[in-house]
């Protein structure tokens, strides 16, 4: 059986006599793996908090909270390096965009979950085009000090699920939409 070496691992031996006993020492060292590629995406006091997906089209897709402008930016991204994106503000009524969370529907439109900072709610946005130029906003959970932590999938339907926390009364929530623009929090 003949050993052949892994493309990336490289073995070093050494050996040292010390006090009349042979000592041999393998080092199994890793090939050094290429640098990531670091893009800037947008500039300002951006990014604190973003979450990303890719669309049927391969193209990234970040939502992200603008602190700066207080609101809610998405980037779109044409190339793996995201070189030229096309970026748009989502939602600008006061400060808004914290925490935001993305899916992509089966038509390409980017639905974002995100905190609404100025009333302490719970967001969604649906947008109209995958680069969602316009967005279709509404309140999911107008309860205080709610829509922290949120993650939002799709049901089988197309329909955005959100679970996100309460945090006035420590609590997980769970929003089923029932339609593509509105939801109903539940308690867990």
């Amino acid at each position: 059986m003949k050993n052949i070496p892994h493309p990336r691992l490289l073995m070093i031996f050494t050996a040292v006599l010390l006090f009349g006993v042979l000592i041999i020492t393998a080092y199994n060292i890793q090939a050094a793996e290429p640098a990531p590629t670091i893009t800037t995406v947008d500039t300002g006091n951006v990014g604190l908090g973003t979450s990303l997906a890719v669309n049927s089209a391969g193209e990234i897709v970040i939502a992200y909270f603008d602190a700066g402008n207080l609101a809610l930016k998405l980037a779109v991204c044409e190339d793996k390096l995201c070189n030229s994106p096309d970026i748009e503000t989502v939602d600008n009524n006061g400060p808004v965009g914290a925490m935001p969370s993305i899916v992509i529907n089966d038509e390409n439109r980017p639905i974002i979950s995100y905190v609404d900072i100025a009333n302490d709610n719970l967001k969604i946005a649906v947008c109209d085009d995958p680069t969602c130029t316009n967005a279709t906003l509404r309140v999911v959970d107008a309860n205080p000090n709610v829509g922290l932590y949120s993650d939002v999938v799709l049901d089988d339907s197309g329909l955005p699920i959100i679970s996100y926390y309460d945090a006035l009364n420590s609590q997980l929530k769970l929003a089923y939409c029932n339609t593509i623009y509105n939801a109903q929090p539940q308690t867990w």
